[in-house]
């Protein structure tokens, strides 16, 4: 009797192992336009700045991926060295969704990032990332969730988070394209339900900054580089002003269900959870 298939996990080390084009190409069918250029997922593996985790099928092919970084924070005196999980996304095929691959994929990334702090001595503070109106529910599985804070008349509102822009003109340093709004979402390591919103808007920093920001030498002169950091510098005081209104400086987390059930406790005393659209 043959034993039955279990799926095979690994880490994409090579850039120029074969399996980075299937991952490219499952990118491509899936966010077309929108997906990572083939070159640039090969270099970001090269340079170790993005992690490809796959999962593969019974004949070898990838059927489920994830692509993450692990991110240093910005450092504050007294506490150890901080660092974060930027989940880009998970993705499987349309077979094999629903069967809990997502759900490893996640779990053992976490189980490494854990790891890695411990061996750099860092305290990782948990995983975060960006989701659209219709992906909540998939990331609140794997235990991210939508960031809100309560004002000081009672009601809540979700912290409005917008992306900033990808591309920017080489010459001038001028976005191509503005920022959008998007559903920040987070996992904290510690177990928490809750943080301060400073350490919100270092989380914030940091994402802006390592994974929007670039380097220098990617611009026509330090100029045109510099104007990209002012425009990253903008959305950050953007963002750390819309939580100027949150009581006793705290943000905290909640899924779509217990999002749902304080709409209702709240509808009850005259009060809303206003979200980001």
């Amino acid at each position: 009797m043959a034993r039955p298939w279990r799926p095979q996990e690994k880490r994409i080390e090579n850039h120029n192992d074969p399996m980075v084009r299937e991952v490219w190409q499952m990118m491509k069918a899936e966010f077309g336009d929108e997906a990572d250029p083939l070159y640039w997922v090969k270099e970001s593996i090269r340079q170790g700045i993005n992690k490809y985790d796959v999962i593969t099928g019974p004949d070898g092919k990838i059927i489920s991926f994830s692509n993450s970084r692990y991110l240093e924070m910005e450092p504050v005196a007294g506490r150890p060295p901080e660092s974060l999980v930027y989940m880009a996304f998970i993705l499987t095929d349309e077979e094999h969704r629903r069967k809990g691959l997502a759900t490893e994929l996640n779990r053992k990334l976490s189980l490494g990032a854990l790891e890695q702090a411990r061996q750099e001595g860092h305290a990782v503070r948990g995983m975060v990332g960006e989701s659209t109106e219709t992906s909540e529910k998939f990331w609140n599985k794997i235990g991210k969730r939508r960031v809100y804070f309560e004002d000081s008349e009672g009601n809540i509102h979700e912290v409005p988070y917008k992306a900033p822009p990808c591309d920017y003109d080489d010459n001038t340093g001028e976005p191509l394209l503005e920022g959008a709004f998007e559903h920040l979402m987070v996992n904290m390591f510690d177990g928490s339900g809750e943080l301060k919103s400073g350490d919100l808007v270092r989380m914030a920093r940091t994402i802006y900054f390592e994974e929007y920001g670039a380097e220098p030498e990617d611009y026509a002169s330090k100029k045109a580089w510099q104007r990209t950091q002012e425009v990253l510098v903008g959305y950050l005081k953007e963002f750390e002003q819309s939580l100027a209104g949150a009581k006793d400086g705290r943000v905290f987390l909640m899924s779509e269900d217990e999002r749902n059930q304080k709409q209702a406790e709240l509808k009850a005393k005259g009060k809303e959870v206003v979200e980001v659209k």
